[in-house]
């Protein structure tokens, strides 16, 4: 008789250590993650803390790793700091290493990312290359002030801005009828020089010229995303700004 009682005994441990060990492993299993935040708008150079919402088995907290759907956009580094680059939308994905055995390898949590335009002196130009005069006179809303060829022989669209800055747009179609060149005209002082560069940096990288990085020297700044290359001419003894786009 004892000895049944010894074996009830037992098998009753067994069945709640069982029972026990099923729900621990399913607390393994439905480990989850959460970002906080789960969307984030930021302007070009911002930077914030990306947090993980994590609730560990035994308590015991992982290590993760960040990556960037598009570092372009932003980028993030080995503590969760996400920087704007340039204006887009990315994903940034935080994971969990597996490097502890209490801890599910792979858990994902993300965040949206959108890196907004802080504010511009004329709307961006139409920017696709090789696309004939219909598809710029379908998308611009300045006023069209000249339709023609211009000294060089080539078609010119030209729009104007009404605003205070005097801004306007070149656009520039070859033999064929595909765009291949774009000027945007402001008029110079030290407040647009500035808001130029700020416009474009939230766009676009120093460009590489023959190896050679060029950086502003008060006449030309070169400047190039991946398709697209940006001249930035500021003459002393012009009285507008010039930027000239082309691929």
């Amino acid at each position: 008789m004892k000895h049944h009682r010894i074996i009830f005994i037992c098998t009753m441990c067994s069945a709640v250590l069982t029972g026990c060990y099923e729900d621990e492993a399913a607390k393994f299993r439905n480990q989850s993650l959460t970002a906080i935040p789960a969307e984030k708008t930021v302007f070009y150079d911002d930077v914030f803390k990306l947090e993980v919402d994590f609730q560990p088995w035994f308590g015991i907290q992982p290590r993760y790793t960040y990556a960037s759907s598009d570092p372009w956009v932003a980028t993030v580094d080995e503590s969760g700091r996400v920087f704007g680059q340039h204006i887009g939308v990315c994903t940034i994905t935080a994971a969990t290493t597996g490097e502890l055995s209490s801890v599910q390898e792979g858990l994902t949590a993300t965040c949206t990312v959108t890196v907004a335009s802080s504010g511009n002196l004329y709307p961006d130009p139409y920017l696709q290359f090789g696309n004939p005069p219909d598809s710029v006179k379908a998308y611009e809303n300045r006023e069209w002030v000249y339709d023609g060829p211009n000294q060089q022989g080539d078609h010119l669209l030209r729009y104007l801005s009404n605003n205070e800055f005097n801004a306007s747009v070149n656009y520039f179609f070859n033999n064929n009828g595909d765009l291949f060149w774009v000027d945007a005209y402001v008029n110079k002082t030290e407040f647009t020089r500035k808001t130029v560069y700020a416009q474009l940096y939230e766009r676009y990288d120093i460009g590489i010229v023959q190896g050679v990085p060029f950086t502003d020297n008060n006449t030309v700044l070169y400047m190039e995303d991946r398709e697209i290359y940006v001249e930035v001419n500021i003459l002393d003894d012009a009285k507008s700004i010039c930027t000239s786009y082309y691929k």
